[in-house]
């Protein structure tokens, strides 16, 4: 039932073609290919795939003219082979020969009565036919190319039905040999024949078989399918399809329930008593492939191609024809209009220079000139048409914007915003230029804008909203933060085109070195080591760019530890780490005289956590440090 429900959600069968109309069609096809029943022997060999073959009638039905539905009846031919060369010694699971006897022993006696049989297959050659009636529900799409729709292409994927019917037959195929011999599991003996050799199994001989066949035990299954290919227009009705298809089986149609207990090879009839003569396989029978376990699962395999007709049902639908008529070319004819730019705050006229140009006009109209401050500005242009416009007053960045004339409005307002622009140089306590500093401006407008100085320490925002406080931060790594704050007026009177900050002046700002940085240990080395960790040496890496900006600071770096452990052990490790990050700065170019390494053990504590008090794993981390102090000369 499950294997039901999966089904029924992905019928989704292919497409064999569609002429590009919609309503009801009667398909008819044939395929040729690899259809193959797709299995694994227990001795890896899989199964060959050989020539098959179906064809199939159907109706399908599209509800637009690219998308329909559809299902139809066929018939497929299935075949393949495989290949067995194996032993089997007593191995329940291929066939039923145990505790075997001999109704007379003959000379050798009671010893050699009860006897188990080994088999030996080579060259063992099976092949596998059978027809499955197959039952598609199609979901289907098609397109045409061209006035005349001639041409096209089909794809389609989905699943269908396959029942078997007609006959299912497996057959051995000639030269396929079966050796049997017989094991006794008594002593090794002496033959009466005193030239005999001392023996404990004894052989039957080979036999060619041919001529066994029988039917196979399957049962219905599920299989997901598509095709592709090109679809060739032979009338108004019919279609010439022409593709691939493949199919891919869902579901094991092997019908264990009916396989004779999983045995390939057993004795006719479960009888035991044969003469040994008998065993070379005239007394053998023989199960196959598929109903025996020497296959786990059966699923069914299609591969190849397929060509069919398509034949349009009832009314067929008739092309309108669409006659093109040329389009009268536009007069190139100027009309009168007024332009106006004013500030968008006060809403008042502005000395601007204004660029403008058609991008569809009749013929080119560009024009450059100066709105009045006190007047409207009187043009001629094309009506109906895109002019690019773009507006330029010193100090401030230039506003663009596009507009479109008509006829009936003969007069263009255009609203210029005035945003000015906020630009600083950045320097350090030595009135030394400071490159990539993050610059952000914050308003109590809710604006937001960031910059970085370049390499001399400058910095720009090219337009910046009016009528509103700001806060302009300056950071960089190894220096002190510090703000200052703007105000942007909203009158135009008020206004400036641009705002300078941040100069080295008794108002301005400069960016200090900080004096202390402190590192936790356990950023910096691994446990009870001292040796730097890669993420250590991308912190300190930090550092450098500040002090090589400033050659005039010293450097002290102090390492610590917390109370836990010997007071000696502690000191040790703090000198070891103090020293390996002094190495690193100096490997980075930094002078040594510069740089003084201490270790303090646990003599510097920041808390309460002194030898023998219960402190928290955070409060002891509180301890483990290196502090980085810098002192100008």
């Amino acid at each position: 039932m499950k294997k039901l429900i999966i089904s029924a959600i992905v019928v989704l069968v292919t497409l064999s073609a569609a002429a590009q109309q919609k309503g009801l069609y009667l398909t008819v096809g044939g395929s040729l290919g690899a259809n193959n029943f797709s299995y694994t022997l227990d001795n890896d060999n899989k199964s060959i795939p050989q020539l098959g073959f179906g064809g199939s009638l159907g109706l399908q039905y599209f509800f637009t003219r690219h998308w329909g539905l559809g299902t139809s009846v066929g018939l497929s031919y299935y075949n393949s082979k495989g290949d067995y060369s194996n032993s089997w010694q007593n191995d329940p699971a291929h066939y039923l020969f145990n505790g075997m006897h001999d109704d007379d022993p003959g000379p050798l006696g009671d010893d050699y009565k009860n006897y188990n049989l080994m088999l030996n297959l080579d060259n063992w050659t099976e092949t596998q036919k059978g027809y499955f009636l197959e039952v598609p529900l199609m979901l289907m799409y098609q397109t045409k190319w061209g006035a005349a729709e001639k041409v096209g292409m089909y794809f389609g994927i989905g699943a269908k039905v396959q029942i078997p019917i007609i006959s299912q037959e497996y057959e051995v195929k000639n030269n396929s040999q079966l050796s049997v011999s017989a094991y006794y599991p008594t002593p090794d003996m002496t033959l009466p024949d005193p030239n005999g050799p001392d023996v404990s199994s004894h052989g039957y001989g080979t036999s060619t078989k041919t001529g066994l066949k029988g039917d196979m035990n399957l049962k219905t299954g599920f299989a997901a399918t598509g095709e592709l290919g090109f679809l060739f227009s032979l009338s108004q009705r019919v279609d010439l399809t022409l593709g691939a298809y493949l199919d891919y089986g869902l579901t094991d149609i092997k019908d264990g329930s009916k396989a004779s207990e999983g045995y390939l090879i057993e004795p006719e009839n479960g009888s035991k008593t044969i003469q040994p003569s008998a065993y070379v396989g005239d007394n053998l029978a023989y199960n196959g492939y598929v109903n025996s376990s020497a296959t786990d699962e059966v699923n069914l395999f299609g591969l190849g191609g397929k060509v069919g007709l398509r034949i349009k049902l009832g009314k067929i639908e008739k092309k309108e024809k669409v006659e093109t008529v040329a389009a009268e070319p536009a007069k190139p004819e100027k009309y009168p209009y007024s332009l106006w730019v004013l500030d968008s705050l006060t809403r008042t006229p502005l000395l601007t220079q204004v660029s403008i140009n058609c991008t569809n006009c009749p013929k080119t109209d560009a024009q450059t000139f100066y709105s009045s401050e006190k007047d409207m500005t009187a043009l001629d242009l094309y009506p109906n048409n895109t002019y690019n416009v773009a507006i330029n007053k010193m100090g401030f960045p230039i506003y663009s914007t596009q507009v479109t004339t008509t006829p009936e409005q003969k007069s263009m307002i255009l609203l210029m915003p005035l945003h000015p622009r906020v630009s600083g140089t950045i320097k350090n306590s030595q009135n030394k230029v400071l490159p990539n500093v993050n610059i952000q401006v914050q308003g109590n407008n809710g604006a937001n804008y960031s910059a970085v100085t370049d390499n001399n320490g400058n910095f720009a925002i090219p337009s910046i909203a009016t009528g509103a406080n700001y806060t302009i931060t300056a950071a960089k790594t190894g220096y002190v933060t510090d703000t200052m704050h703007l105000e942007i007026p909203s009158a135009p009177d008020k206004l400036q085109p641009s705002y300078v900050v941040m100069n080295l002046d008794s108002t301005g700002m400069q960016l200090r070195p900080v004096k202390k940085i402190i590192m936790s240990a356990t950023v910096l080395f691994d446990f009870d080591k001292s040796d730097l960790r890669t993420e250590a040496k991308i912190e300190i890496r930090n550092i450098i760019p500040m002090l090589n900006e400033n050659p005039n600071i010293q450097i002290s770096v102090d390492g610590h530890t917390d109370a836990r452990g010997t007071a000696k052990y502690n000191q040790s490790l703090s000198e070891r780490r103090a020293n390996s990050v002094r190495d690193y700065m100096i490997e980075q170019g930094i002078d040594p005289s510069r740089i003084k390494a201490h270790g303090y053990g646990f003599t510097r504590l920041l808390n309460k956590c002194k030898p023998k008090v219960q402190c928290t794993e955070e409060e002891h981390q509180e301890n483990r440090r290196v502090e980085f102090l810098f002192n100008e000369k």
